[in-house]
């Protein structure tokens, strides 16, 4: 969709005829339902026009009452549908109005802005996102100021939707208004709040694991995790994913460490103190190493990765099965082929020999009863 005017001819080239007359009267053979019907009844047309390849048929309304876009849009659809029902041709309805003096600017907006919301929506989703969230107040009686949240697509479109306004004041309403763009804060995103604090929560289990191993508080083991890799900021919306990671595989690595020292000092106690200790030693070592490794494993989780490897391999393995039966099929349609062919010649050539000698024959007869 695209915003069009009454005012505007958006082609330069156009075959247009002039006329005042009702909407019923141009189209008297169009069935709206009771509502919309009641309400185009005053409504009158002013102009209707096409282009050279008959691709859009635009109608020039006049109105002095406010009509709903939603009432603009079915029309159309039903425009469309009925009286044009295999033409490939869009239909628009362009209205233009005359309001009476009640209507200022700020009843103007109130009473227009769920046509403005439909229309922005078939227009551009971001446009529409904008506006939803917009707050309107008024100055003066001729300016308008349109506070939005402050974000990147806001003040990429920013532009764009002034003069949406500005041609939608003056152009349909006949109204001269100065709108302008003001921003405020964005509003915190609850959803992201709830990531944060849900990958927090499981940082902070496998710190305690770690902690565990090595004799050193949850708390502290997070600390010093996050205390290398640098802080969150989230006044600039970065929510410290990457530094709680790096706190990760930093603990992790620590208490693989720790695990592989104790395994150590386990076993030199089993050469010095006999069968008895060094079981028990050997028993502990095992555990801190496992639960050691385990964390690392954890905190390098992304780095290395051989089941994805050999899930690759499989499937280039399967893709090149694929490819050689793929082959095999085709060799066996063209070998068939070729059989046919073969054995299709054979029999024509027999069926040819045949009528040939056939003639021969009844030639011969011929010449003797001659």
């Amino acid at each position: 969709m695209e915003f069009e005017f009454a005012v505007n001819t958006a082609d330069g080239i156009g075959i247009g005829v002039h006329m005042t007359k009702s909407f019923f009267e141009v189209f008297p053979s169009l069935k709206l339902n009771q509502s919309v019907s009641a309400r185009f009844e005053p409504v009158s047309v002013e102009r209707v026009s096409t282009t050279r390849s008959k691709d859009t048929l635009r109608v020039y309304l006049y109105s002095e009452r406010l009509l709903q876009k939603e009432d603009i849009f079915y029309a159309e659809q039903e425009i469309k549908k009925q009286l044009f029902p295999r033409a490939d041709m869009r239909v628009r309805l362009l209205e233009r109005y005359v309001l009476s003096a009640q209507y200022d600017l700020k009843k103007l907006i109130d009473a227009y802005y769920d046509s403005l919301l439909l229309e922005l929506r078939a227009y551009d989703h971001v446009l529409f996102s904008m506006m939803k969230k917009a707050r309107f107040t008024y100055p003066s009686e001729h300016e308008l100021v349109v506070e939005v949240e402050d974000t990147v697509l806001a003040r990429g479109k920013e532009q764009e939707l002034l003069g949406i306004m500005d041609r939608i004041l003056q152009n349909r309403f006949s109204m001269h208004a100065e709108a302008r763009i003001v921003y405020r804060e964005a509003a915190a995103d609850k959803h992201r709040k709830e990531d944060e604090e849900q990958l927090r929560r499981k940082v902070m289990d496998i710190v305690s694991r770690a902690g565990a191993v090595s004799g050193v508080s949850a708390d502290e083991a997070y600390a010093d995790g996050t205390e290398g890799s640098g802080s969150t900021d989230t006044s600039k919306g970065i929510s410290g994913t990457e530094s709680v990671l790096q706190g990760e595989a930093g603990a992790g690595r620590e208490a693989f460490l720790q695990g592989s020292e104790i395994g150590r000092n386990a076993s030199l106690q089993r050469s010095e103190n006999g069968k008895g200790t060094s079981l028990q030693g050997d028993t502990t070592g095992k555990e801190a190493y496992i639960a050691g490794n385990a964390d690392g494993r954890e905190g390098a989780a992304g780095q290395n990765q051989p089941q994805s490897a050999v899930r690759k391999r499989g499937s280039i393995a399967k893709r090149r099965r694929k490819r050689r039966n793929i082959t095999k099929r085709r060799e066996k349609r063209r070998e068939s082929v070729k059989r046919r062919t073969r054995s299709g010649i054979f029999r024509r050539t027999k069926r040819l020999r045949k009528r040939r000698l056939f003639q021969r024959r009844l030639w011969k007869g011929e010449q003797r009863v001659g």
